[in-house]
């Protein structure tokens, strides 16, 4: 099986009104018996921080209603979530101090540390900078 793991930015892009797209990729992800949709447990936090409005995410435009409309959408898929670990530890250390690392977001490295400290075939993101980051050699 080929584990797919997924960031913040998809499950939200789900939940926007005209991209019926997003969430029926997400629910054929969660369905096919060749892969397994994988969510850090820092997605889930990243969430909720966004939703319940902290400091850090004050311009976002999301809210409480669309927390409860995430969770019932999380209930309706088959998640496998990825906890931490020594190796997420480690590999998000190496992504702290790497100079292509330092580039990118304290959240989207962590994400990333846990897709590759899970050894993850995919990452599937809506965010630029993820999709173009060039994973370090080590």
């Amino acid at each position: 099986m080929q584990g797919v793991v997924v960031d913040a930015d998809s499950f939200f892009r789900a939940l926007e009104p005209h991209s019926s797209q997003a969430k029926n990729t997400l629910r054929h992800i969660s369905n096919h018996p060749q892969y397994e949709l994988c969510v850090p447990i820092t997605v889930l936090g990243e969430v909720v921080l966004v939703c319940l409005g902290s400091e850090e995410n004050a311009d976002d435009p999301h809210g409480v209603g669309e927390l409860h409309e995430i969770i019932d959408f999380w209930k309706s898929l088959e998640i496998s979530f990825l906890i931490p670990n020594e190796a997420v530890a480690k590999v998000c250390w190496m992504l702290a101090k790497d100079e292509q690392g330092k580039l990118l977001g304290a959240t989207d490295r962590v994400h990333l540390g846990y897709a590759l400290a899970y050894d993850m075939s995919y990452f599937l993101t809506e965010d630029k900078d993820l999709r173009h980051f060039p994973i370090p050699e080590e």
